[in-house]
């Protein structure tokens, strides 16, 4: 078990996202078929645009909220700890989408974990807030995943 604050989880998921657009970014630039690179080309630029979005609200969120402390964090919710998926720049379709549904499952695991472990109504709020972002995106990511797979 862990001491973490708001800002840590929220820090160490923007840098799991711009982790995810680089790592998607790269194997874009090395897939073998054109429906990969569109698929990961897609998913670096969707991870970047969520990396941007949290890099604004940690800079626009009351430093009380982001400050406030979540006590008893089971370790394996640490970001840290989700290694990125080998594929190759053989993938095909399946396993790219497979693989950035782990990532936002684990992503949804994480919030509703701090949501779970939060004391204060407004810091639940902001986990709360983040699992329906996290759930419209993936909801939004499995239509044009499906569109671009589909093509």
């Amino acid at each position: 078990m862990s001491t973490l604050r708001a800002r840590d989880v929220l820090d160490q998921a923007q840098g799991f996202h711009a982790r995810l657009a680089s790592h998607f970014a790269s194997l874009g630039s090395t897939a073998e078929n054109e429906r990969a690179r569109l698929l990961f080309s897609w998913l670096s630029q969707h991870e970047e645009k969520i990396s941007h979005f949290l890099h604004r609200y940690l800079g626009d969120a009351p430093a009380s909220l982001l400050d406030a402390w979540l006590q008893n964090v089971p370790e394996e919710h640490a970001l840290s700890h989700c290694t990125l998926i080998d594929l190759s720049p053989g993938a095909d379709a399946n396993e790219i989408i497979s693989a950035s549904r782990h990532y936002d499952d684990y992503l949804m695991r994480l919030y509703v974990g701090m949501r779970d472990q939060a004391t204060r109504s407004d810091v639940r709020e902001m986990f709360d807030s983040l699992i329906k972002m996290e759930d419209a995106e993936r909801h939004r990511i499995s239509m044009n995943l499906q569109t671009l797979y589909d093509w």
